[in-house]
């Protein structure tokens, strides 16, 4: 948490703001952060107050923040990162973007790079209400409420309708089937497929980039490897390397759910 917080801080500093770059990361960072402060936070009260989700309040810790936050950050930062390879493939392939960076004015400069820090807080606010409406039925429809036999308390149940048989009908038995065979699927393929299958193509295109730069740069003087074109290579190789660390990370867990999805 505290490092995806100072990672947020430096990032959105003024100076750094001015490559949509950076921007994508800081909002992937505060994302991160936050995902990360849940996590913890039911770390702590399981491991060190011994209070488990069935003796918490059912909309705040089982609806809001053990399924739908969670999973709202996680797919934003999915989609975040992908909205960083798209924009790093759009720079580096754009000879007319590059070419326009480097012949503007200051005042043009300043004017650009706010124009560019607002296109993208318009596409992470995008991202942002997309995923909230994937989510949301988290927030009406998920886990209920039950008397516990022994000591006739109630206890959170976080997980479908399944055996609520006081509250099952049509509309519960519709959810459960959403819930268990088609969300799985629509995941699967929006959140697992298409963001590695664009995650290894820009991966690709930026490496070649990346070939073709160097090679260019090794056969001129000293003064143009210290120019500004040698930060986009700086910026493409923190992404490839971004780029590998998600890949290797999410091919484990997306061949696992494949696999889970075929047993079902």
């Amino acid at each position: 948490f505290a490092a995806n917080l100072c990672s947020f801080v430096v990032l959105t500093r003024p100076r750094l703001r001015r490559r949509p770059t950076f921007s994508y990361l800081a909002f992937l960072s505060l994302s991160n952060a936050l995902l990360s402060l849940i996590h913890a936070t039911f770390n702590l009260l399981a491991g060190y107050f011994d209070i488990a989700v069935e003796h918490l309040p059912l909309f705040i810790f089982c609806r809001f923040l053990n399924r739908f936050a969670i999973d709202f950050l996680t797919h934003f930062s999915l989609y975040t990162l992908t909205a960083v390879d798209l924009d790093r493939i759009r720079t580096v392939t754009s000879k007319t973007a590059n070419d326009q960076r480097y012949s503007r004015t200051n005042s043009g400069r300043q004017r650009g790079c706010a124009s560019a820090f607002i296109r993208v807080c318009l596409v992470e606010s995008f991202l942002a209400i997309i995923s909230f409406l994937f989510n949301a039925h988290w927030l009406v429809l998920y886990g209920y409420v039950e008397k516990d036999p022994t000591s006739l308390d109630d206890i959170t149940v976080c997980a479908p309708f399944l055996n609520d048989t006081s509250n099952f009908n049509i509309y519960t038995e519709a959810y459960n089937k959403y819930v268990l065979s088609i969300l799985p699927i629509a995941e699967i393929v929006l959140f697992n497929i298409l963001p590695f299958v664009i995650s290894v193509l820009a991966t690709i295109i930026i490496l070649r980039h990346i070939s073709i730069k160097y090679t260019l740069l090794s056969h001129i003087n000293k003064r143009l490897k210290k120019s500004r074109r040698r930060m986009e290579l700086h910026l493409s190789i923190l992404l490839i390397s971004l780029n590998c660390v998600f890949i290797l990370l999410t091919t484990p867990h997306n061949i696992y759910q494949v696999y889970i999805l075929k047993i079902r």
